[in-house]
């Protein structure tokens, strides 16, 4: 395992982070958080850096600030160190995907759906995999009544990547709803401490205490202003930030539906990207966008009110699980690594059987996905195959589960 593991970052990812070979082959995202750091360690703003693709790091200070000690190394030297702590991350995500499933075949199921997305994650040396581990484990702190350490896990991985704040969001919710029901405070109330702990950490006190008050608060504004910038419906996306959201690959509903208004409206397309007329999208594109965020956030608030109440019932591990896979179908653009997160809710949902009907979807729409790299197939990528079998998988799993809380 050990010796499969070195050949692979020998032969795959390490040749992707070189960049003595010439930009066309530097094909990895590491060096986006790894050029953030050293911008940042030279007094440089990170979020102006540009790595040699010319793409600009969104995300929170945190990780660029933890990237500091590797930040002036070799690009191919920094990728082994960080995708040692992301082997680390899935491995120990495994195993509490283990635990959490009760046998290895819904974990087997997992491993085989979710092989594409793991190992896009490690060739581009993307973060999927550490925040997977951080929600899985605070899934595993949760049924065991471990609630400080729950809501820290989540607040540092929201300080990582904004997107565990919807689990926590839904678990601090749903615990409120039981002690509104006399089942006591003490759980929201610690749950609410750990979960405030992890995000002073990460926002706060690290930033601060690596890069000085003033310093670290000018950073977090910066990142305030480019978070704003990246999720506006206006924002050219490519011009900015040099990512071209109208890929195939980016299985967001906001792409998949401009691009179905672009089949329906019969305009010319350029690299994927629909040319509606007046070169401005149209309003309906921002406005589903929008009706499909705050509709899955209040789908979340609901999934909690109901399933959320009592760590250790039934249907709690796979409505959790349900929520960590949501932001998927919330953000501007999701690509293939990020359907990582769908590993605990396949857990879950092959519990009773690997060939329950929610698996098969999932299995279905990511085997189309992956055949659509195929230029004849591009269409069925085009059209949102992985993420329609991600609404339809989520669905039969949520279902279920309701039925079963029922019975």
């Amino acid at each position: 395992m050990v010796v499969f593991a070195a050949g692979y970052f020998w032969l795959d990812v390490r040749q992707r982070a070189r960049i003595d070979r010439g930009v066309k082959r530097h094909r990895t995202d590491f060096t986006v958080y790894q050029y953030a750091a050293r911008a940042l360690k030279h007094g440089e703003d990170p979020y102006e850096a540009t790595n040699p693709r010319g793409y600009r790091y969104v995300y929170p200070p945190l990780l660029a600030v933890l990237l500091q000690p590797i930040a002036d190394w070799e690009p191919q030297d920094a990728a082994l160190v960080f995708y040692i702590l992301s082997v680390a991350a899935l491995l120990l995500a495994i195993v509490w995907l283990r635990r959490l499933g009760t046998a290895w075949p819904p974990v087997i199921a997992a491993a085989v759906i979710c092989l594409g997305f793991a190992h896009q994650g490690f060739q581009r040396g993307q973060v999927t995999h550490i925040l997977l581990a951080l929600q899985v484990g605070a899934l595993v702190c949760l049924l065991d009544r471990r609630f400080v350490c729950a809501g820290l896990w989540l607040g540092l991985g929201a300080a990582i990547r904004l997107t565990p704040l919807l689990p926590a969001y839904a678990v601090g919710l749903g615990l409120l709803a039981a002690a509104f029901t006399r089942k006591g405070w003490m759980p929201p109330l610690r749950f609410g401490g750990g979960l405030a702990g992890g995000l002073c950490l990460g926002f706060v006190l690290i930033p601060w205490l690596w890069l000085g008050g003033a310093r670290a608060s000018d950073v977090s504004d910066r990142w305030v202003e480019v978070t704003q910038q990246v999720y506006g419906a206006n924002v050219d996306l490519e011009a900015e930030y040099q990512i071209n959201e109208w890929r195939f690959k980016n299985q967001a509903p906001r792409r998949v539906l401009g691009t179905w208004i672009g089949w329906g409206q019969g305009v010319d397309f350029e690299k994927e990207r629909p040319l509606f007329p007046g070169g401005e999208e149209p309003a309906a594109l921002s406005v589903g966008a929008g009706v499909v965020t705050w509709g899955l956030v209040l789908l979340a608030a609901l999934l909690a009110i109901v399933f959320l109440r009592d760590p250790g019932g039934t249907a709690y591990g796979a409505v959790y699980a349900a929520i960590v896979l949501l932001p998927v179908l919330m953000t501007r653009y999701t690509w293939p690594t990020h359907y990582l997160m769908a590993a605990p809710a396949i857990v879950f949902a092959a519990q009773r059987g690997v060939r329950s009907a929610a698996v098969i979807v999932l299995l279905a729409g990511t085997v189309l996905f992956y055949a659509a790299h195929a230029k004849a197939l591009e269409p069925i990528g085009q059209a949102g195959c992985l993420m329609l079998a991600c609404v339809g998988f989520l669905v039969l799993l949520l279902v279920r589960r309701r039925r079963e809380a029922a019975a």
